[in-house]
């Protein structure tokens, strides 16, 4: 399943690319699984977008977020709030720093760690952060948690789709 998020209303910038990046692709590479990241030199990679006819764009960074309802909810409202807020995000951006994207790539948990607690501070500091706390506010404990997604569980479960 893939994880791209499909975007229109919101001009596509590199402001608001980079918020995404931040408030989206960090804390889901702490909540998938650690070899998860071993996908990323063909799909994931930082800013990967793709524009659309309808005057969007394709948000193409993310992993599949499907695997539960609660984080599809969390990461949709990252995406919002990233994109309804890229310029108040654009003061604290953790991969802006060469060590946090490396971080990324390599599956660097204690320094990604640190940067998703910066990244959740600058959306609790947004204008619409109560909008999308109660979505939001799941997917950081579960980070401070150490909790992944198990990729080989059946997804038809936590979505009550029966087998």
């Amino acid at each position: 399943l893939g994880g791209h998020l499909h975007l229109s209303g919101a001009a596509l910038t590199g402001e608001r690319l980079r918020a995404l990046d931040n408030a989206v692709a960090l804390p889901l590479r702490l909540l998938e699984p650690p070899d998860a990241g071993k996908r990323r030199p063909r799909y994931g990679a930082l800013g990967d977008y793709r524009p659309k006819a309808h005057g969007g764009f394709e948000y193409r960074t993310p992993p599949s977020w499907l695997v539960s309802p609660l984080l599809a909810r969390g990461t949709l409202a990252l995406a919002k709030a990233a994109a309804e807020h890229s310029r108040e995000l654009a003061a604290d951006r953790p991969l802006d720093d060469d060590a946090m994207r490396d971080a990324f790539y390599e599956g660097g948990r204690s320094l990604l760690l640190a940067g998703a607690e910066r990244v959740y501070r600058a959306l609790q500091a947004t204008a619409g952060y109560a909008k999308y706390r109660a979505d939001i506010d799941p997917l950081f404990r579960a980070i401070r948690e150490g909790r992944s997604w198990d990729e080989t569980a059946d997804i038809r479960r936590k979505w009550r789709i029966k087998v």
